[in-house]
């Protein structure tokens, strides 16, 4: 259905991949069934639940922000 509806707006040929941009966080009293966050990020003032997704994001956010 979205891709249809791209069709119709005639954005289809705009549309592209792109590696993941994401990581999981929390903030101070969150709760969860998984892995307890335990690193700090100073500028953005969460909590890291897995700190490899936080690099990989960094990773893929500076290689758009050079082209």
């Amino acid at each position: 259905m979205i891709k249809r509806r791209w069709e119709e707006e005639g954005l289809l040929p705009y549309v592209r991949r792109f590696s993941r941009m994401m990581f999981t966080c929390a903030v101070d009293g969150d709760t969860t069934r998984w892995r307890i966050p335990k690193t700090e990020l100073v500028p953005e003032g969460v909590y890291l639940k897995y700190p490899v997704e936080y690099n990989m994001t960094k990773e893929t956010c500076e290689k758009k922000e050079e082209k």
